[in-house]
């Protein structure tokens, strides 16, 4: 399986011995800064948007749901036939509802056209290949941007602060991962 250069899957493939001589040092660095500059400007972002106003939570939504819709249209040859066909112009999306006319995609069509779906070459040091879990009795393979975890992360944490979660307080996370001693 192809896996990125990034800081996340580094840590993870490193050996026991050395995560935890590192570890014992990052202890007295701030998690925050740990997870770098991405999460800290993500996760205030996050937070500055939890108190925006309908209407500019929705102008946040289509004018976001517009850049990946048009990246996607002008660097795949899948959504480009897929759009053209649908009659959809990315750059005329209005409201989220435009999207009801698109095709859905199922995991046929994921599978069936993975190499066509990508927005950048799946070798590049930025790419993880990945597989889901397999619980439908076969995984799904996709590709993911490797610098996702910082970012993942500062959104889980926005929503965690909700009920009193800082970053770097202790948390147990159950969801069918295999933790190592």
């Amino acid at each position: 399986m192809k896996r990125a250069w990034s800081r996340k899957n580094l840590w993870e493939r490193s050996p026991r011995w050395l995560k935890r001589v590192v570890g014992a040092g990052l202890g007295a660095v701030p998690l925050s800064w740990i997870l770098g500059r991405r999460f800290r400007e993500r996760y205030r972002f996050v937070m500055s948007a939890q108190r925006w106003s309908p209407g500019r939570v929705r102008a946040y939504q289509v004018e976001q749901l517009k850049r990946i819709l048009t990246l996607a249209y002008e660097r795949t040859s899948y959504y480009r036939r897929t759009f053209d066909e649908a009659g959809f112009d990315p750059h005329g999306l209005r409201e989220p509802e435009d999207l009801r006319r698109l095709p859905t995609i199922d995991r046929t069509t994921l599978t069936e056209h993975l190499g066509d779906m990508l927005t950048c070459d799946a070798g590049s040091p930025g790419v993880d290949y990945v597989t889901t879990g397999g619980t439908s009795g076969s995984p799904l393979a996709f590709y993911i941007g490797a610098g996702r975890s910082s970012l993942e992360y500062a959104h889980l944490t926005a929503a965690w602060s909700r009920v009193g979660f800082s970053p770097g307080d202790t948390l147990a996370v159950f969801r069918g991962r295999i933790v190592s001693e």
